[in-house]
């Protein structure tokens, strides 16, 4: 009986010990989440610098289509006032062109 006994206190021991050891399912869950969490969060710090950089970019872009916008607008200005200026000179270089016509005509 005796052996009987010492051999179901094993028995009950290493039970014991093998479920001390063993991870239970909510305890994987738990370290499951803990690591999706750190996945999570590297994840999110790499898509920050990503959108900063990509945020960086859009700004730069936005600053030089301003630039050449402006740019473009003065130059517009410009050729415009310089296309009256010279419509006014070719509609008097005409006159003074039919002018001489009709003075060699005379002659």
């Amino acid at each position: 009986m005796s052996k009987f006994l010492f051999a179901a206190a094993c028995v009950s021991a290493c039970s014991w010990r093998a479920q001390a050891t063993t991870v239970t399912p909510v305890e994987k869950v738990v370290e499951l989440l803990g690591k999706l969490q750190v996945q999570v969060e590297q994840e999110g710090k790499e898509e920050a610098v990503a959108y900063d950089k990509y945020a960086c970019f859009c700004k730069e872009q936005v600053d030089e289509k301003l630039y050449a916008i402006t740019k473009s607008k003065e130059k517009i200005e410009m050729l415009d006032t310089k296309i009256e200026k010279l419509g006014a000179e070719i509609t008097s270089l005409d006159g003074e062109i039919a002018d001489l016509g009709k003075e060699i005509d005379g002659l």
